[in-house]
């Protein structure tokens, strides 16, 4: 008895996703992309969009590499500022300090410099490679219309040869070795959870877009409605300002008007 996978929902963060409804929503994408060649589909990755932003598969690429030097930066950090602190108290047991205060502030400058020193080791390094590897499945799955676990395993020889250039050839071929192993059991495992889920790399991308686009629109209408809410109100004080520029000129001509009558009744008076 085959079991009804596509039926099935997956829920979410207590929220439950139907996988018929995304296919219905999504095959009409996915069939124009199946009639662009390659290159067409590659050239677009790098056009922007009639919103002036840029691409899906670029915007991954461009979240990979921020993401992936960030996590770089906090563990190249973090590593090399504790071995700058057991540095520190291993080669200045004998150290004299002044007072306690000076040995706390040379301790902190060197764990601070160590900081620096291991985040930017480790910080382009790790969105370089992350940056190599996602860029690289990304075009590749781009490139033939549908993922699959090459592009996973060509990213991954790849971005391990990249990684042992400094080593030499020997480094780069076993680097690459390696790198097609875990790319592919990457790859494996990605679209095996997808597979099980009923879904796929290109629909998971789509709705990425669609979820960004709707966000989009959303900020869109509500500076929309603020600026509406401001114009009215600074339109509102305008009027208001109006009003009373109106009724000080309306008092100053009645004024002028009465001057003269008072002026001749004070005459008649005096006579």
């Amino acid at each position: 008895m085959r079991l009804p996978w596509k039926r099935v929902p997956l829920t979410l963060a207590g929220f439950p996703f139907f996988f018929d409804s995304v296919k219905k929503s999504s095959n009409m994408y996915l069939d124009a992309a199946k009639h662009e060649t390659g290159w067409d589909r590659l050239r677009s990755v790098f056009i922007s969009t009639d919103g002036g932003e840029m691409s899906r598969e670029l915007s991954s690429i461009h979240q990979s590499i921020f993401m992936g030097g960030i996590l770089g930066m906090m563990y190249g950090g973090i590593k090399k500022s504790q071995f700058s602190f057991k540095n520190f108290i291993h080669n200045n047991d004998a150290t004299k300090f002044h007072n306690i205060v000076d040995a706390r502030r040379t301790l902190q400058n060197e764990v601070t410099i160590g900081f620096i020193k291991g985040a930017y080791k480790y910080g382009w390094r790790v969105a370089l490679f992350t940056g190599s590897y996602v860029g690289l499945t990304t075009l590749i799955a781009t490139y033939r219309g549908r993922s699959s676990v090459i592009e996973y395993t060509v990213a991954g020889a790849v971005t391990g040869m990249m990684y042992k250039v400094p080593i030499g050839p020997r480094g780069m071929v076993s680097g690459g070795v390696v790198g097609a192993v875990l790319g592919t059991l990457a790859g494996g495992i990605t679209l095996l959870i997808l597979k099980t889920t009923g879904s796929t790399v290109e629909e998971v991308r789509y709705w990425q877009l669609h979820i960004k686009d709707a966000r989009n629109e959303q900020l869109r209408e509500s500076v929309k409605e603020a600026m509406k809410k401001r114009d009215w109100e600074a339109l509102h004080v305008h009027n208001e300002k109006t009003k009373e520029v109106a009724i000080e000129k309306q008092l100053d001509t009645i004024a002028e008007e009465q001057a003269p009558k008072e002026k001749s009744v004070e005459k008649k008076t005096e006579q």
